[in-house]
């Protein structure tokens, strides 16, 4: 899928900036506004989803490590279940 979303962005580039020029008329300054708004709006997006990761893993590991969450899960690992079970004598 990835593949595919790179190989049809990087068609619409390319005839972008033709289209942009020489059909809608528009200048170059205009093709270079146009083209660096759509950079910002990328590298914002790109910081904020890392950001936003960072935050999220860094929630995620306080809270599975947490005493409270330990605790109240303590008795229930698996371990626990098989040392109650009964062994045939012998």
């Amino acid at each position: 899928m990835s593949l595919l979303t790179d190989v049809s962005s990087e068609m619409i580039f390319s005839v972008f900036a033709i289209f942009l020029t020489t059909a809608a008329g528009a200048s170059a300054a205009l093709l270079g506004l146009v083209e660096g708004f759509a950079d910002l709006s990328g590298s914002s997006l790109e910081y904020l989803a890392g950001w936003l990761s960072d935050r999220i893993r860094k929630f995620l590991d306080r809270l599975f490590r947490s005493p409270l969450v330990s605790n109240q899960y303590a008795s229930r690992w698996p371990e626990d279940d098989v040392a109650q079970v009964p062994r045939p004598p012998g």
